[in-house]
């Protein structure tokens, strides 16, 4: 996996990995252990994710590994794997083992297995999975991988407004967490070339980020440059209103309602019913 991308996948693990073990792989997990390997430098190789997991009152090892492309060599990587987690932790634990795969391309060489060898691993293309189960996650962590997924015919502008707007819902008022969020959603919107699409999309957003933490508007409060401040304020308003616009005209589609809206973006409900009616009128022209 090419590194900007295993760093991410690293980085959100802790956070992420019960929604893909339950949302994914469908394992029912009622308890976790982490467990810590470091494998040998000479392998220049270390899983993904490993733990300790209960499932039906039974402890087994899970282990999850993040592949960007068609691996022929992951047979020989899993059967090293598993036989490393086997001497660090004992026979007594059944292994379980799952690739999440988020290439284009559907999965071929991944699945060889040499004369006589038996696979034992799950491949899980997420292209194949609705951006819906990852934009109905509990954290922003799982909300970006939604950006690697099916986005059934819905278009590209759309679903990555959808995300940068389910990050922040998610991320309740922790500013922090939003940007680190926002900016791994660009390093994974590399591998389907829509990185310009996320960049272009957050500065359509400025409603992603709290107005009075935004470094601008601080500068000039500081300074007290009154009119920098109004014309700030002229173009956050604006973009949240084209933005709020684009966003519904998407929600109608789909049936949603203005309580829905209302609820997820945190703005008043007033507001959005007013959206929701101009939005009405210029489809029925």
């Amino acid at each position: 996996m090419p590194n900007f991308y295993d760093k991410v996948f690293k980085e959100n693990m802790p956070r992420f990995s019960l929604g893909i073990a339950r949302r994914i792989l469908q394992l029912p997990i009622e308890e976790v252990e982490p467990i810590t390997m470091e494998l040998q430098k000479t392998l220049e190789r270390k899983p993904d994710f490993v733990a300790k997991v209960r499932l039906n009152g039974k402890w087994v090892i899970l282990h999850i590994e993040f592949q960007a492309t068609d691996d022929r060599f992951m047979f020989t990587r899993q059967e090293i794997y598993r036989s490393l987690l086997w001497e660090q932790v004992g026979y007594q634990y059944k292994v379980i083992q799952h690739v999440i795969y988020f290439g284009k391309k559907p999965a071929s060489r991944m699945y060889r297995v040499p004369t006589g060898g038996k696979r034992r691993y799950d491949i899980h293309h997420l292209m194949k999975y609705s951006h819906q189960i990852f934009l109905n996650g509990d954290s922003p962590e799982e909300a970006i991988l939604a950006i690697l997924s099916d986005f059934e015919g819905q278009p590209d502008s759309i679903i990555v407004q959808a995300i940068l707007t389910r990050i922040v819902a998610l991320a309740k008022g922790d500013i922090e967490r939003v940007k680190k969020c926002a900016k791994q959603l660009e390093i994974l919107a590399l591998s389907r070339n829509l990185q310009e699409t996320v960049i272009n999309t957050r500065k359509l957003m400025p409603f992603v980020f709290d107005l009075t933490k935004d470094l601008r508007y601080q500068a000039g409060r500081e300074k007290g440059i009154e009119l920098g401040k109004k014309e700030f304020m002229k173009i956050y308003q604006a973009g949240i209103y084209k933005t709020l616009k684009s966003y519904v005209q998407a929600i109608i589609v789909k049936g949603g309602t203005p309580e829905q809206v209302s609820k997820e973006l945190g703005y008043p409900l007033s507001l959005i019913m007013e959206v929701f009616k101009e939005v009405e009128e210029e489809n029925e022209k």
